[in-house]
This record gives C-alpha cells, sequence and structure tokens, in this order.
C-alpha cells in the first residue's frame, strides 16, 4: 500500500515539474516574442503621441533649425506625467536643454529677476500654453514676461500653469487647487479652446479629457485580484493585444469615424461659457480678474496658406477622422458664446495671423511657431497692461474684435 501510494506521489511530482517547465518556457517564449515586436513595431499611437507635430516634410517651419530634433526629444521628457486624482496627471520635475520643468511641475519660464514679494500673473491653457513647439525662451509666458519688462513693468512673476492636453475644466481645477495653496495672483489669463472641441467632437459632449479611456483602463487593470491578474497577463500584452484586435476579439478602442453631431458645437460653447463663468467667479472672491483669450486654430482663420499649411490643410481633409472638419466651426461657436455674455473678460484670437503670409501653425492641433508665440504674447500684454499699470482690480478693458465679423 506503501509502495502504491510513492508510486503515485512520485508520478504527481513528476507531472507538476513537466507542468511548471512547460509553462516557464512557455512564458519565456512570450517574453522573448514580446521584447522582438515592441523593438520592431511602432508604438500605440496614444492620445498624447498624436499630437506630436509631424516632421517628415522639408517645409516643416522648424525642418532646417538645429535645435528642432534634440528639442522634441527632451519635450517628451519634460511632459513625463505622474498621476493626479482631480486632472488626470501632472508632470514630474525634468531638466533637458530646451524644454524643463520644476519642482512643481511648471514649465520654467525666463524672466528677469523678480522680489519673492512680486505681483503675478497666472497663464492657463493646454499645451500651446506649456510650449508645445517651443524653447523655454519662446514659450507665450516667457515672452509675456519679456515684453512686460520691455515696457518698464518688471515687478511681475509669470507663472506658466499650462498643460499638454488640458482643457477649461482642468484649468479651472489647476487654479483652484494654486489659490488652495494659499497662492492668488494679480491676474490670471486662459488662453485655450482646442482641446476643448477636440475631445467633444471625438468622444460626443463637452468635458471630456484625452485619457478618458486609458484611465479608465488602468484601473480596470489594477482592481483585479492576485488570480485574475496571473493568469490575465496578457492583457498587458502589445504583442497579444495587436493579435486580439487583428481577428476581432476584445474590446476596441474609443473612436469616432462618423461625422460628429451638429449640436456638439452649440453644446461645447455653452460648457465653455459655463466654465468660464465659474472661473470669474472663483476669481472675483479671491480679488483679481481672469482673462479668456480663444486660441488661433488653423480650420478658424482665414490668413493665406504657406505651403506648410497647405499641406496640414489637406492632410487633415484626408483624414479618416471627420470630427477634424468641425474644429473651426466648434471654435465659431465658443466664440459666440463667450461674446454674448456681454463684453466680459473675453477676446478671441481668431484671426490675429489673417493677414500673415508666413508659417505660423505648426501642425493641426493649435500649435505656434515661437515667431506666432510673441505675436500672441505681445497681444496678451496689451490686455493686462492696462490692470498691471493702473491697479484697477474691478475689470479690464474690453478687446476689439480680433477678426472681421
Amino acid at each position: 500500500m506503501s509502495a502504491a501510494l510513492l508510486r503515485v506521489v512520485r508520478a504527481v511530482l513528476r507531472l507538476s515539474r513537466d507542468a511548471v517547465l512547460v509553462m516557464a518556457i512557455a512564458v519565456a517564449l512570450l517574453l522573448v516574442l514580446e521584447l522582438l515586436y515592441r523593438a520592431i513595431a511602432p508604438p500605440a499611437r496614444t492620445m498624447a503621441m498624436q499630437l506630436d507635430a509631424a516632421v517628415d516634410s522639408s517645409m516643416h517651419p522648424y525642418a532646417r533649425e538645429p535645435w528642432w530634433p534634440e528639442y522634441r526629444r527632451s519635450s517628451r521628457a519634460a511632459r513625463r506625467p505622474r498621476f493626479d486624482p482631480y486632472r488626470t496627471y501632472w508632470p514630474k520635475a525634468v531638466r533637458t536643454k530646451y524644454a524643463n520643468t520644476d519642482s512643481a511641475g511648471h514649465r520654467l519660464t525666463i524672466q528677469p529677476a523678480f522680489s519673492p514679494h512680486a505681483r503675478r500673473v497666472w497663464m492657463l491653457g493646454g499645451s500651446t500654453m506649456w510650449g508645445f513647439t517651443a524653447r523655454d525662451s519662446s514659450t507665450i509666458p516667457s515672452l509675456v514676461a519679456g515684453e512686460l519688462a520691455a515696457r518698464g513693468v518688471t515687478d511681475v512673476e509669470v507663472v506658466n500653469l499650462g498643460q499638454s492636453g488640458y482643457n477649461s475644466t482642468q484649468e479651472l481645477i489647476t487654479m483652484t487647487l494654486e489659490l488652495a495653496r494659499g497662492e492668488a495672483p494679480t491676474v490670471a489669463v486662459f488662453v485655450n479652446g482646442f482641446n476643448d472641441v477636440a475631445t467633444a467632437l471625438r468622444f460626443g459632449s463637452p468635458g471630456q479629457t484625452y485619457w478618458d479611456a486609458e484611465v479608465a483602463d488602468r484601473i480596470a487593470l489594477g482592481s483585479r485580484g492576485f488570480m485574475a491578474e496571473l493568469f490575465g497577463l496578457g492583457r498587458h500584452s502589445r504583442l497579444i493585444g495587436r493579435l486580439r484586435s487583428a481577428v476581432g476579439v476584445g474590446p476596441s478602442p474609443v473612436q469616432r469615424n462618423e461625422p460628429p453631431p451638429d449640436h456638439v458645437c452649440g453644446n461645447v460653447g455653452r460648457y465653455y461659457s459655463r466654465i468660464a463663468d465659474i472661473a470669474e467667479s472663483v476669481a472675483r472672491g479671491h480679488g483679481f480678474p481672469t482673462l479668456y483669450l480663444l486660441q488661433p486654430v488653423q480650420s478658424a482663420s482665414h490668413k493665406p496658406l504657406s505651403d506648410w499649411e497647405r499641406y496640414l490643410a489637406r492632410k487633415a481633409q484626408d483624414a479618416a477622422e471627420p470630427w477634424r472638419l468641425a474644429v473651426g466651426r466648434c471654435m465659431t461657436s465658443i466664440d459666440s458664446a463667450m461674446t454674448s455674455r456681454g463684453g466680459r473678460h473675453f477676446s478671441s484670437l481668431a484671426g490675429l495671423f489673417d493677414a500673415d503670409g508666413e508659417t505660423v501653425f505648426v501642425d493641426d492641433a493649435a500649435h505656434l511657431t515661437e515667431a506666432a508665440n510673441r505675436r500672441v504674447a505681445e497681444r496678451i500684454v496689451d490686455l493686462i497692461l492696462p490692470y498691471l499699470t493702473s491697479g484697477n482690480t474691478t475689470a479690464l478693458p474690453r478687446a476689439a474684435p480680433a477678426h472681421p465679423r
């Protein structure tokens, strides 16, 4: 009886050993294949990567700039994110040659020395404000600081609170968090609009972020138990994900290939206006004004197109993403909704470059050349300078329309 039991135990142990060896070999093989696939396959195009400017053309405005290749690499590092419970992400501190963020996650603003008690100008927005296609010295906030100094205002610290991909909701939260930490500016300037429009058109309603689906997937991946994770490692494999996608198994990425409904643009305009109302109310309670500027976008501009901008327009027409064709219409909807508020602190920059034949737009995601950033900065200083020099804490001068109606 004991001899038979011993044989059974030995057989079970041999089977267990063989099973473990087979599993180890399978996992090792899968690991090798996964590493090979990641080495030779193009990376998955996340929403953040889709914001990258195309550089595969000699017409690109920076094609002959020696700093541009290094800048592209360093700017990706400078936007390395960490999780933020209110805004999806916030950058880490990074030091590179052309794009730097400090320990607070703010893009470096090049400006004259200021005292610890200097007045502050907060600059909020998405990647255009952050300086997605500009070196530290040529971001809109840096150029605002330089222009203020040139006009004799040197007791001001300009703070870049812009972040890539942020919409008006995330910017409002950013302003609120800064206030909760005990900070308060002399004036807050928002330059935005494109991200509110792009996310609403992609996902069908305003108030979305580019990373909603990605964050939801990551939460789902981390909410399973140990055994479920052990037997579900394939969910993390790009190779298996590619194979599942090829055979039509598993979830499909969020995508809208049909034209966006007509009502989306109206909803975006109303939502954006309400967010601005909330920002004004919060700022008024802390004793400073807010200024909203609707950013320039090629599809809403009437400027004569350069060769590069003509290429961008053709690319948008040919893209299998009909939402891109509605961006200009939705930007106009925001303009109308904000103008109807009775002339409160709003100005449209849609027509700022209408007489400019040079390349202004680096890509079709509202990123500007460094020279165009300077024009935007000069316009901002025109609007905030009377406040900074007169001590007026109740209102900013209403801007004249930036483009003909």
